[in-house]
């Protein structure tokens, strides 16, 4: 049966009374003076009062110690500790709440614990380099991808993110340090490699943290490459087929007539329809064939600002800022397709024509281009495979247009590089040897 705390002082009080009253009969039994029998039954009662709340104290002030020791341990995310101390009163009833609550913390914790853990071994395992900066620029987390990629040997935790970006290429540390998300082509090794990088500002624990990911697709690229190309394969066999079929048809039917000498008048639209057909399949498969088989370049040294208003007058871009007065090492046949290319994605793309802009940007070793409009920009996804040959966002394209553009810029010892512009559009970023 559950007693209360109130029940425990009340009956402690009464059996002091009566202990209190006994001494008083007691004394006046025994024929004491009155004075003296009042003090004797006053401090008598006094000493068992405080006799009994001290023994009814004791186990309350050690639980209440127990209970300050178990919250303590809490802080420290420690919820192994248990009282053991069976109550039938309100304070038995705490610690049953604190026990059930430990138990429901550490519960919780193991759980947590586990999918941390298994959190973890995920984002270690992925190829993708993921690393987490505080609001000072140090690392607070990265993984193991991300400690390649960095070109470190030990772990990256607590250096500064400034210092680690500097061994990273030239392409991906600007993109890097300028925190536009987007798709990067460098080359290493005299291998071409493409990157996408995200990056992304956010609030951890009240303060500004940044988070860098980068994706190395030259695996998937050369994959989806392949996959494409087969596809292209069939698709020209296709186009074959049904081209050649009925020229093959009109040719036979072309022969019976010369040879009967019959519905002559027929032979001249006979002819024209094959030439027409052939001609279509020539354009066809001059397409693909320009691509598969692009020249090296024949690179020269060219006045960037000639050569840049013989482009405007096939293609009115607006420039934004200067032209910079230098020479530039370029085949000018390829690198005016690169441009008037990025013009007809740019236009095709919905951008009003008077926002296809043209911006330049000099550097010590090289000069960046870049090709900005105001359409409705790419996908994540789209940005990822955006320069694989045959990959195109608009139903009628061809998607070689920027594959040619990437392939030209390659063979210049350049990259190019895709990116959303912020407030809308597409930026297009070529960056050239100077």
């Amino acid at each position: 049966m559950q007693q209360s705390i109130r029940g425990k002082i009340l009956l402690i009080t009464i059996v002091t009374l009566f202990f209190q009253v006994a001494i008083v009969y007691l004394g006046f039994g025994a024929g004491w003076p009155i004075t003296l029998t009042l003090v004797v039954a006053l401090l008598s009662s006094m000493l068992l009062l405080l006799l009994l709340l001290k023994l009814f104290y004791a186990p309350i002030e050690e639980l209440i110690s127990a209970l300050e020791t178990g919250v303590s341990s809490f802080r420290d995310k420690d919820f192994s500790v248990r009282i053991h101390k069976p109550r039938n009163d309100e304070l038995g009833n705490i610690v049953d709440t604190y026990n059930e609550m430990a138990n429901t913390l550490c519960d919780e914790r193991m759980s947590l614990f586990q999918r941390e853990l298994l959190l973890d071994t995920i984002i270690q395992t992925t190829p993708v380099s993921i690393l987490l900066t505080d609001t000072k620029g140090f690392v607070v987390y990265a993984n193991n991808n991300a400690q390649k990629l960095f070109q470190q040997g030990k772990k990256l935790e607590g250096r500064s993110f400034d210092k680690l970006v500097t061994h990273l290429p030239t392409e991906l540390k600007e993109a890097t340090e300028s925190m536009q998300n987007g798709l990067v082509n460098l080359s290493l090794d005299n291998e071409r490699t493409s990157y996408y990088v995200h990056c992304q500002s956010f609030d951890l624990n009240s303060r500004e943290h940044k988070l860098y990911l980068f994706k190395n697709l030259t695996t998937e690229i050369s994959r989806q490459e392949i996959d494409l190309w087969k596809n292209a394969i069939r698709l020209i066999s296709h186009e074959l087929n049904n081209s050649l079929a009925p020229i093959s048809s009109m040719a036979n039917s072309a022969q019976k007539i010369l040879l009967s000498n019959k519905n002559q008048d027929m032979l001249p639209d006979l002819i024209e329809t094959i030439q027409l057909r052939a001609d279509r399949l020539k354009s066809f498969l001059m397409e693909y064939a320009d691509f598969a088989r692009l020249p090296a370049p024949k690179k020269e040294p060219v006045a960037l600002g000639r050569f840049i208003k013989n482009v405007i007058n096939l293609c009115p871009f607006s420039i934004d800022g200067d032209i910079p007065k230098m020479e530039v090492d370029i085949d000018p046949a390829q690198m005016e397709q690169v441009l008037i290319n990025l013009y007809k994605n740019a236009v095709e793309s919905g951008s009003e024509k008077d926002q296809i802009t043209m911006l330049f940007e000099p550097r010590t070793e090289s000069l960046v281009i870049s090709v900005m409009d105001r359409g409705p920009g790419m996908t994540e996804q789209q940005l990822q495979k955006a320069l694989l040959p045959f990959f195109s966002t608009k139903q009628t394209g061809s998607g070689l247009g920027l594959s040619l553009c990437n392939e030209i810029v390659t063979a210049h010892n350049g990259n190019l590089r895709l990116q959303n512009r912020p407030d809308g559009g597409l930026a297009i970023r070529l960056t050239l040897p100077a």
